[in-house]
């Protein structure tokens, strides 16, 4: 995202919990960003004062496959939230493996 805006392109943050509570708090800087650049939105469902929780994570993931033309998802737990609406391909092995296989 900080490349994207960077470079003066858009960005699109999709959040786990309500709009006053960025998680992690780490990426308070980057939301206020996105958002007073007018290069982006901070976007969710949950109502203000919702904090983030894991049962939040897979209606987030629900929307960002939403938007998406595609989602690579490269590792993930089987049947957690990341992988619940994948849909055609995936890759059995992980990123490294595919990438630094010495075989």
């Amino acid at each position: 995202m900080i490349l994207a805006l960077d470079a003066g392109g858009r960005t699109l943050a999709i959040l786990a919990s309500g709009l006053d509570i960025i998680y992690p708090a780490d990426n308070t800087g980057l939301a206020r960003r996105i958002v007073e650049s007018g290069q982006g939105a901070l976007i969710t469902e949950f109502p203000l004062g919702v904090k983030p929780d894991m049962r939040n994570f897979p209606a987030r993931n629900r929307i960002i496959s939403g938007m998406s033309l595609g989602v690579l998802i490269t590792e993930a737990p089987q049947n957690k939230g990341a992988t619940q609406y994948q849909e055609g391909c995936n890759i059995p092995q992980t990123l490294d493996h595919v990438l630094f296989s010495r075989q």
